[in-house]
């Protein structure tokens, strides 16, 4: 594929990439930049320039040390009253999603959040952030206020448990989706290393809130980044 001789420019390098790639699977590992200079005959510069267009139109996904991999988004579909569990919805997809607890502690309740879950602003809350993982690349940032009474041993259950869903089941609670706010936003920097970015980009941002199936009550609030080439968000409503 390509020419060996002569400036493709960056838009036919990108071009004939993204038709190679259509026949790859997902995940698949591609050229690195110095064998594609080789194979067309451009300079690095156009190169990267190549790499950074099919980087913003999500086919592929460049992994800092690791290299660069055919995009493998998977759906997340958020409908209203149901489970919200990341882990179980990608793992349905056969995919995998791990997550760790970053620090956790007890801070006032910002005011936006609180409004979403009737409680009054400035209510100290267990806090957590959270970082994950999916099919091993740095893909998504999370911050959770539990709701004073719910939290119990959270914190603690969440160095053996990775999924919150599991967790406050696990307490007794039935976890459904209350109500989701879903944006595509700039990343914060600090934010981006987290998320694997090495440069200005942008992600989902989806604010959502968790009540007990049961009795209605609120149990935590999530503020979640989530890379938009690991992740397509798909909204399905009904009625109730």
């Amino acid at each position: 594929m390509g020419r060996r001789g002569g400036d493709h420019g960056a838009a036919r390098v990108e071009a004939e990439l993204a038709e190679q790639i259509a026949t790859l699977p997902p995940g698949a590992k591609i050229d690195g930049e110095r064998e594609l200079v080789g194979r067309f005959g451009v300079s690095r510069a156009v190169v990267r320039s190549a790499l950074d267009a099919l980087e913003r139109r999500f086919i592929i996904n460049r992994v800092p040390g690791a290299g660069t991999f055919v995009a493998d988004r998977f759906d997340l579909t958020v409908f209203n009253h149901e489970a919200p569990s990341l882990h179980a919805t990608a793992a349905a997809t056969g995919h995998e999603v791990r997550t760790r607890l970053v620090t956790s502690g007890r801070e006032p309740l910002p005011e936006r959040h609180a409004r979403l879950l009737g409680v009054e602003p400035g209510t100290e809350t267990l806090t957590l952030q959270r970082v994950g993982a999916i099919d091993g690349t740095p893909a998504t940032w999370g911050r959770e206020w539990v709701v004073p009474g719910r939290s119990r041993d959270l914190d603690a259950a969440l160095g053996v448990i990775e999924s919150v869903y599991d967790a406050l089941t696990g307490f007794g609670f039935e976890p459904m989706r209350g109500r989701s706010i879903a944006s595509v936003e700039d990343v914060p920097p600090e934010i981006r290393t987290a998320l694997g970015y090495r440069r200005p980009a942008l992600a989902w941002r989806m604010i959502t809130t968790n009540v007990d199936c049961r009795t209605r009550e609120p149990l935590m609030v999530s503020d979640s980044w989530l890379r938009v080439d690991a992740v397509r968000l798909v909204f399905d409503f009904q009625s109730d």
